[in-house]
């Protein structure tokens, strides 16, 4: 297996929906915490090919719900 240095940047673009039973309107404000990479907080390198990531979204918003998610891995921020 080859080694995955964390000079990887890592960028989660998360899509988030409300759920149906919130009207249409502003989108509701999300944050992300506990963003994990194997279950470790801040590793400084992985040994497997694909890596399991983690988070906790957090929203205010009543009856929000995360509907979908995409992963980008660059070398730069430049190159996502």
């Amino acid at each position: 297996m080859s080694k995955i240095s964390t000079s990887l940047s890592l960028a989660i673009l998360i899509s988030c929906l409300p759920s149906a039973s919130i009207a249409a309107g502003p989108p509701s404000v999300v944050t992300f915490d506990r963003l994990t990479c194997e279950h470790l907080d801040n590793p400084q390198g992985i040994d497997v090919t694909a890596p399991r990531l983690s988070w906790r979204d957090v929203s205010k918003e009543k009856g929000y719900l995360q509907a979908s998610y995409r992963i980008i891995v660059a070398s730069s921020p430049t190159l996502l």
